[in-house]
């Protein structure tokens, strides 16, 4: 085990010697202001003269980052654990507006909002392996009426949160979902979608720091931590995964030896032959959803173990052998799950679909049946789609 313990020796060494290089995306410079004319928005003096400010007002705007800029932003939260959104900003008194925004209509996967009414800072997530939307509350004052510049790191499973080059609060969370592949999913600037959460105040910074020290970016006099929790996530999976591949290779050095000392005993052949592939005395292999083995020159296979589903409508994806869960739907407050069904009012069915809430309407001419009784002595029930027959159970006029 000495080759093992100077390869994970090394590896230590590496991740430490290691300087990661923080790569950023100017939002505000991916939006072009400069050059163009959008409703709400307008130039202002900054905090830094050198740097232009925005103004952003009224009820109607979009300040939607597209294209090649959000693949971009998507990118640099893919490719690392570490990021960190900063922001330099004055917001309005009793203001509560969204900075900047990943989200699809009400949902929101990653969004850092200030909330002058509460006199707090929001982080909005979407934990990494599971579909429920999360919120860590950092009580400040940030809607003042002030120049603030605001640094919100993330580190693994670490947030920080940093005023003024001053930090405030450190706090454990569930590492982020940073998978931002959904087809449908939008980044916005100053508000959470083209209604809601609008920013009312001055804006002259907003990036994406993509690496450990993001908020160095902003206040390079800071102390800096090494390794950080995020560098210190990635070193223990990398030393796990060796741990992992050496506890494999020697069960796999273990059997070998096992087989040599069988073979040693005797001439015979004790491979296994299936579909043409030869498979050695102790091999295993996967064929379709089973799991096969080759003893003593038999095969015996059995069906792949999978893990328990923790919801209501697991589904099984073509090529697949386990069934997954699928995406929550949030609607108006109330989570479902993919597969539920509810009528949010008459004649109106609404299905949860892979995180997105897909309603349609019933025509009681089509889907209701035909009532032994004359249209006049027909009555509806509130909450009911079909009508009904004085007298007549509803299973009798419904089975």
């Amino acid at each position: 085990m000495t080759g093992a313990r100077a390869l994970v020796a090394a590896c230590y060494c590496w991740w430490w010697l290691m300087i990661a290089a923080a790569t950023e995306l100017d939002l505000l410079g991916a939006l072009s202001l400069h050059n163009t004319s959008r409703a709400g928005v307008s130039v202002a003096p900054g905090m830094q003269p050198q740097r232009t400010a925005y103004t952003l007002q009224g009820e109607s705007r979009s300040l939607q980052v597209e294209g090649s800029a959000f693949e971009r932003a998507a990118e640099l939260l893919r490719r690392s654990p570490e990021f960190t959104v900063l922001a330099a900003l004055r917001q309005e008194p009793a203001n509560s507006g969204t900075i900047l925004s990943f989200s699809h209509g009400y949902n929101r996967y990653l969004e850092v909002q200030s909330s002058g009414r509460r006199d707090e800072v929001r982080l909005h997530y979407v934990a990494a392996g599971t579909a429920t939307p999360r919120v860590e509350t950092f009580p400040f004052r940030l809607a003042d009426g002030a120049w603030h510049r605001l640094a919100l790191a993330v580190s693994g499973a670490q947030a920080t949160l940093l005023v003024d080059c001053h930090p405030l609060y450190r706090r454990l969370i569930l590492p982020p979902d940073r998978n931002f592949t959904q087809p449908q999913l939008s980044l916005w600037v100053g508000q959470r979608n083209n209604k809601h959460s609008l920013f009312k105040g001055t804006l002259q910074e907003v990036r994406l720091v993509s690496g450990p020290h993001g908020y160095l970016a902003q206040c390079p006099g800071l102390d800096s931590e090494c390794p950080t929790c995020g560098q210190f996530a990635l070193l223990q999976a990398t030393v796990q995964e060796l741990t992992t591949h050496i506890h494999d290779l020697s069960l796999k050095l273990v059997g070998a030896e096992a087989r040599l000392a069988r073979l040693e005993q005797c001439d015979c052949q004790k491979s296994c032959y299936s579909n043409g592939t030869v498979h050695a005395d102790g091999a295993t292999w996967q064929r379709d959803c089973n799991r096969c083995s080759c003893v003593h020159g038999e095969i015996t296979c059995r069906p792949v173990e999978c893990d328990r589903a923790e919801c209501k409508n697991p589904v099984l994806h073509p090529g697949e052998c386990c069934p997954t869960c699928l995406r929550h739907c949030l609607l108006k407050g109330t989570l479902y799950e993919h597969g539920d069904r509810f009528a949010p009012k008459e004649c109106a069915e609404c299905v949860c679909h892979d995180g997105n809430m897909q309603c349609s309407r019933v025509d009681p001419d089509t889907a209701c049946p035909p009532l032994p009784c004359d249209p006049p002595d027909q009555f509806t029930v509130p909450g009911e789609c079909c009508k009904f027959c004085p007298g007549l159970l509803y299973s009798e006029m419904h089975p």
